[in-house]
């Protein structure tokens, strides 16, 4: 399970609609493929996205991910704040939850 929040502008300049944040992850040949993405727009609250990463192609050892990002080119603009970045698995999640017996 992947799981993170993201936050256009925060204390900087806000994202516009042709700017974006986007997610890759990286497969067992060594290819980045776009995962998730959200095009900028005013808005300054954190939003959480989660999602399950079943795909076979990128559960191995040494798995990577990226994020990156599509601004307007004329200085330091065009800001996404990341927090709370969290990979897990579902056994992990099992035994931490709870509500298992």
């Amino acid at each position: 399970m992947a799981e993170f929040l993201y936050q256009p502008g925060g204390l900087g300049d806000e994202p516009e609609s042709p700017d974006s944040l986007g997610l890759e992850f990286k497969d067992s040949l060594n290819e980045w493929h776009h995962i998730w993405s959200v095009p900028g727009r005013p808005d300054t609250a954190f939003q959480r996205v989660n999602f399950h990463v079943n795909d076979t192609n990128y559960l191995y050892a040494g798995f990577q991910f990226r994020f990156y990002n599509y601004a307007t080119v004329n200085g330091n603009r065009d800001h996404w704040n990341l927090d709370y970045v969290i990979l897990k698995t579902i056994l992990s999640q099992m035994i931490r939850s709870p509500t298992m017996h």
